[in-house]
């Protein structure tokens, strides 16, 4: 099993967890980055995910950018006829070649098909900032240390901040970008299972916006995933050596 190492850092309008697990690949449950093993047997590591304050939301520059592909839901809550399965372990879907498609895809099974929302557009616009994310986080070794920082601070260019979106998510150190689509957005979604048990509930937008600090720290990538307000995600990956994920969600 893997050892789990978690902390938060407080600032003025983010925090930043990290959740770090170290070993063999047996897979432990949890949230995890930093110096992970590679997490491709069993469940991995969730990874590691960012929002603003106290919600897991808010403005990232003057979100102006682009729209993105395609129309967003209405946000009139869980689609009609639909139970939320916050436990749900749908299969990945066969690759389309295209691993900014297949992150959606798959991020689309849990927040349809399990939570019984409207699904993410791909935000294709903001996918060279989650990439360049990826690169200088895996350089790094530092989750998230290009959100906002780095990456996307530019205005001028393609790596503004009207691309790096509410909240971010990411999935360091796995050996695959298959591990990263079965095992690492998996588990982000389970955290909502955890979550439910120390509710006695299942958890509600409305939790969503009063979670903050430890709450937030342990549930903030199921947050992202499944924040109503949520339309758009871009997702970016590194393509040689560590492999590191980031989604971005506005």
């Amino acid at each position: 099993m893997k050892r789990l190492v978690c902390f938060t850092v407080g600032l003025p309008v983010l925090f930043f967890l990290a959740c770090g697990g170290s070993g063999d690949d047996s897979g432990g449950a949890g949230n995890g980055d930093g110096d992970a093993g590679d997490g491709d047997a069993g469940d991995g590591d969730a990874g590691d995910g960012d929002g603003d304050g106290d919600t897991g939301d808010g403005d990232a520059g003057d979100g102006d950018g682009d729209t993105g592909d395609g129309d967003a839901g209405d946000g009139d809550g869980p689609l009609p006829g639909c139970v939320i399965d916050l436990d749900c372990d749908p299969p990945v879907l066969p690759t389309t070649g295209d691993f900014g498609q297949d992150c959606v895809n798959r991020i689309n099974q849990f927040r349809v098909g399990c939570h019984c929302l409207e699904p993410l557009i791909r935000w294709t616009e903001a996918e060279a900032c989650a990439t360049e994310n990826a690169v200088q986080d895996a350089a790094s070794g530092v989750p998230h240390g290009s959100w906002h920082e780095t990456a996307c601070e530019d205005d001028t260019g393609p790596y503004s901040s009207a691309y790096y979106g509410w909240a971010t998510n990411e999935c360091p150190d796995y050996g695959s970008a298959e591990s990263v689509l079965g095992n690492c957005l998996k588990q982000m979604y389970w955290e909502g299972s955890e979550w439910a048990d120390e509710l006695g509930r299942a958890p509600t937008q409305d939790d969503y916006e009063s979670c903050s600090g430890s709450c937030y720290s342990r549930n903030g990538h199921f947050i992202a995933m499944t924040k109503e307000s949520h339309t758009h995600v871009a997702c970016g990956i590194t393509e040689s050596g560590e492999i590191w994920s980031v989604q971005n969600f506005r």
